[in-house]
C-alpha cells in the first residue's frame, strides 16, 4: 500500500478488519521512490522495464493496454501506477540461480540421461511416439474414427481402404 497522504490512515482500519476477520496477511508499505510527480516516475521505471523485456502482458488486459496507450494524457493511470510499483518490488533470480536450474545445461542433460538409463526399458516416456491401432482391441468403427482424427488425418475413403485392405474383418 502506498502510504502517502489518504493511504496512511487506511491502514488502521484495515489492521482492525483482519482481527475482526481472524485473517492475517503482511502489508508491505510502499514509499515513492523520489519526489518527482508521479508520471515521470510511473514513466521511469516502467519505461525501461518494458524496453530491457522485463515485463510480459496477457492479452485482452484492455484497461492495461488503455493506460498505456494513452499515458500520460490521461486524469487517471492507477493501473500503471501499480504496475510500476509491482517493477519496483519484484526480485529477479542472479544469473547464479539461472544457470543452477538451467535444464539445457550439460550438466542437467547428462544427470536426465543417467536416471533415463537406471529405469526400466518399459518405463521410458517417448515423446513422439505415435498412437498405434491394434486390431484385436478396438472395433472397425473406432479404428475408422481414429484414423480420420490427429494425427493420422485420413479422409473416410482412405481410412475405410486401410481397414479393408489389410485383411481386417468387418
Amino acid at each position: 500500500m502506498e502510504t502517502i497522504a489518504f493511504q496512511k490512515v487506511l491502514m488502521l482500519p484495515l489492521r482492525e478488519a483482519m482481527r475482526r476477520y481472524e485473517i492475517s496477511f503482511m502489508v508491505k508499505e510502499l514509499h515513492p521512490v523520489s519526489s518527482q510527480k508521479k508520471e515521470f516516475r510511473v514513466a521511469g521505471i516502467l519505461q525501461p522495464a518494458f524496453a530491457s523485456g522485463k515485463i510480459f502482458m496477457q492479452r485482452g488486459m484492455a484497461d492495461l493496454e488503455r493506460e498505456l496507450a494513452w499515458f500520460p494524457a490521461l486524469a487517471h493511470y492507477d493501473l500503471l501506477d501499480a504496475l510500476a510499483y509491482s517493477v519496483q518490488m519484484a526480485t529477479y533470480p542472479q544469473k547464479e540461480e539461472i544457470l543452477k536450474h538451467d535444464p539445457f545445461s550439460v550438466d542437467a542433460i547428462l544427470a536426465e540421461l543417467e536416471a533415463r538409463s537406471m529405469k526400466p526399458a518399459d518405463d521410458v516416456f517417448i515423446w513422439n511416439k505415435s498412437p498405434k491401432l491394434s486390431a484385436e482391441t478396438e472395433s472397425h468403427a473406432a479404428m475408422l474414427a481414429k484414423l480420420q482424427k490427429p494425427p493420422f488425418n485420413m479422409n473416410e475413403e482412405k481410412a475405410r481402404k486401410l481397414l479393408g485392405g489389410g485383411g481386417y474383418a468387418q
